[in-house]
């Protein structure tokens, strides 16, 4: 059994798969198409079936497994996404989807080398995690964090690699000057260009690796106010697409992800900006946008970082050169 095991009872409908959940426990009726149980034994504990309502919330995530109790009971419990012994560098890691991410792959048991300018909110991840973390303070811009992060590896192996950090001022173009292009260039795009040249041989030496760029959605349909992310990140997912092809033979994918609006700070710029221009105040402005999203709601950085671990992960390796979207259903192309 895995570490975290969650159970959730289900009884198996032949026509509607994977299955759905029926009544309280025990059932007094039930349709002809459901086997009903007496008792159930997991692990030596008795469960009772959750309320159908509690049932339909619940988020599952994780694989059906098949009881050996009866072929028509199942259970959900948590992929393993084999990546305990692996080593991982995760940027922009104090906060938003780097700090989710970090600690989705920490609760794996990876390890990860958390880089981000915020050394004490580093730290705290040092104090949770103990000797899975290894901190690199410091500006991703700056050549001297890239000799730092190579100094962290060291001869230890490396598996993988989070490419992500925040986004330039929310501008539109009139709105900028060249100066703002040549800031965006080196926040954006440059860094990670930088650090992928350093870091490609690491993994190409031994026939593995995963490299994954955290963006916007803006790359696939541009967002208003946001003209430096837009242009920039879509030069990423060309230089990401294009450095896929090269070196998918030897083991190694690189991909992209789209994500929409979530509930981290760097959504905050974003609504002040639509408040500065608008009559309405910053949760006016916010329910709207949530409204906008055919989900009806932000997405949650630990939604995105499941994604992300599973792209990290050796189940990911006949999926590379992709851009994947994140974003509730917003973006509105066929291929969205």
């Amino acid at each position: 059994m895995p570490n975290s095991l969650s159970v959730f009872l289900l009884f198996y409908n032949p026509g509607v798969f994977p299955g759905i959940p029926v009544g309280s426990f025990p059932f007094p009726s039930y349709p002809s198409n459901h086997i009903p149980f007496e008792t159930i034994d997991i692990l030596n504990m008795e469960f009772p079936t959750p309320p159908a309502d509690i049932l339909a919330r619940m988020d599952f995530m994780g694989y059906l497994y098949e009881s050996h109790y009866q072929q028509n009971l199942l259970f959900y419990s948590d992929m393993d996404l084999e990546i305990n012994d692996h080593r991982f560098i995760v940027c922009g890691a104090s906060s938003g989807f780097g700090r989710a991410i970090s600690e989705r792959l920490l609760r794996e048991q990876a390890s990860v080398i958390v880089v981000a300018r915020r050394q004490t909110k580093l730290q705290e991840l040092k104090e949770e995690f103990g000797d899975q973390v290894a901190v690199v303070a410091g500006d991703l811009t700056d050549e001297n964090t890239h000799n730092e992060i190579e100094a962290t590896i060291g001869n230890h192996p490396l598996h993988g690699v989070v490419f992500n950090a925040g986004g330039p001022p929310a501008l539109t173009p009139l709105e900028t000057a060249m100066p703002d292009w040549d800031n965006a260039y080196e926040n954006v795009m440059r860094w990670k260009i930088e650090l992928a040249h350093r870091l490609v041989s690491y993994f190409t030496k031994n026939s593995y690796g995963r490299m994954l760029f955290i963006e916007s959605k803006s790359v696939k349909q541009p967002i208003p106010g946001l003209v430096l992310s837009n242009a920039f990140r879509a030069g990423i997912v060309a230089f990401a697409k294009s450095l896929s092809t090269e070196i998918a033979r030897q083991g190694v994918t690189v991909n992209v992800l789209a994500p929409g609006s979530h509930d981290t700070p760097a959504i905050e710029r974003v609504i002040q900006k639509r408040t500065n221009n608008s009559d309405q105040s910053f949760e006016e402005v916010k329910e709207a946008m949530e409204a906008a999203i055919p989900v009806g709601r932000f997405g949650k950085g630990e939604e995105l970082a499941s994604l992300s671990a599973w792209l990290l992960s050796p189940h990911a390796g006949y999926v590379t050169g992709q851009t994947i979207s994140h974003d509730g259903g917003s973006i509105q192309s066929l291929f969205g």
